[in-house]
C-alpha cells in the first residue's frame, strides 16, 4: 500500500492534473476521505476527463474501471474513502489529437456525486516498481471469496481484483548457457499491468487488449542462479484456478494476436 504520509504530494480542494503535480508517467492516486458519520450511500458517482484510465475503489474495494474514451456514472457506497488511481498510458504523439495539445493533459479534471462537484481531495504519486508489497496468487484468490461484504466485480469476463492492484512474484532458475535474450508470454491469465524482471521494469503487459502478448526481455538482465520476476496487475485476473495464472519464456515474440478494441 502506497497511499500515506510520504507518497503524498499535494492536497486540494478540487483534482489536478499530473503535469500541474510534476508527476509525467506512472500512476497518480486521488483520494477522498468520507466525513464521519456521514457515509455515502448508493451515490452516483462520475469521473470527468479521465486521462487516461482509471481504477476506483471505495473502502479499499474495487468497483470500476473507467476508459478515457467513455467516461460513466455509476453507483458506490463509501463509509471511509473514495480512492481513484488514474494512469498515464502515454503522450499522444499522431493524429489530429496534437493540434491542441492543452488537451493532452494526465490525470483527472472532476468528480461529482449525485451531480454535484465533489471536493478535498489528497493527490498521491505510485511507484509502480516499488514492489515490496506483494501477495502469493493463492492469497488474492481466497480474498474473492472471503470477501462477504462486498460483491466481487466484473470486467470484461474476468474479476476484478478485490482489493485493487496488487504484485505477484515468482521466480526461476538459470545456468550460465541459458543467460540468452528471450521474451516473456503474458498468457491472457492476466489483464494489464507493468512486468518487472530483476528490478528492472522490462515494460506495460496489456493480453486483454491485444494484439502483443509478449515483452523483450535482453539476456544481458537476466542472471545465473535464482531470477525474480514480478507482474503489478492492475485490474483483473482469470476466473481460472492459481495454478493457471503463469508467464513462460519463449524465444518467439507473439505480437500479432487477437485484437480487443472493448479492453
Amino acid at each position: 500500500d502506497q497511499i500515506g504520509p510520504k507518497t503524498l504530494l499535494k492536497k486540494y480542494p478540487l483534482p489536478h492534473f499530473m503535469e500541474e503535480l510534476g508527476v509525467f508517467e506512472g500512476i497518480v492516486a486521488y483520494q477522498h476521505e468520507v466525513t464521519a458519520g456521514k457515509p455515502l450511500l448508493n451515490v452516483e458517482l462520475e469521473l470527468l476527463g479521465v486521462h487516461d484510465r482509471a481504477y476506483v475503489l471505495t473502502d479499499g474495494n474495487f468497483v470500476q474501471v473507467v476508459k478515457r474514451e467513455e467516461e460513466v456514472k455509476f453507483n458506490v457506497t463509501a463509509y471511509k474513502t473514495i480512492t481513484i488511481l488514474v494512469e498515464n498510458m502515454g503522450y499522444i504523439g499522431f493524429s489530429k489529437a496534437m493540434s491542441n495539445y492543452d488537451d493532452e493533459y494526465k490525470g483527472l479534471k472532476n468528480v461529482t456525486v449525485n451531480g454535484c462537484v465533489w471536493t478535498n481531495w489528497n493527490h498521491y504519486r505510485i511507484n509502480v516498481t516499488d514492489t515490496s508489497m506483494r501477495r502469493k496468487v493463492e492469497e488474492v484468490a481466497n480474498l474473492s471469496l472471503q470477501n462477504n461484504q462486498v460483491k466481487t466485480k466484473n470486467w470484461q469476463g474476468k474479476d476484478l481484483l478485490p482489493e485493487g492492484p496488487a504484485v505477484f512474484s515468482g521466480e526461476f532458475v538459470l545456468d550460465k548457457s541459458q543467460l540468452l535474450d528471450t521474451f516473456v508470454n503474458i498468457t491472457e491469465s492476466w489483464s494489464k499491468g507493468y512486468l518487472i524482471v530483476n528490478n528492472k521494469l522490462i515494460g506495460r503487459y496489456w493480453p486483454d487488449a491485444g494484439p502483443q502478448y509478449t515483452l523483450y526481455l535482453p539476456g544481458v538482465w537476466l542472471r545465473e542462479g535464482t531470477n525474480t520476476i514480478r507482474l503489478v496487475e492492475l485490474q483483473s485476473h482469470s476466473s481460472h484456478p492459481p495454478s493457471d495464472y503463469s508467464v513462460y519464456l519463449t524465444d518467439k515474440p507473439y505480437i500479432d494476436g487477437p485484437v480487443n478494441p472493448d479492453a
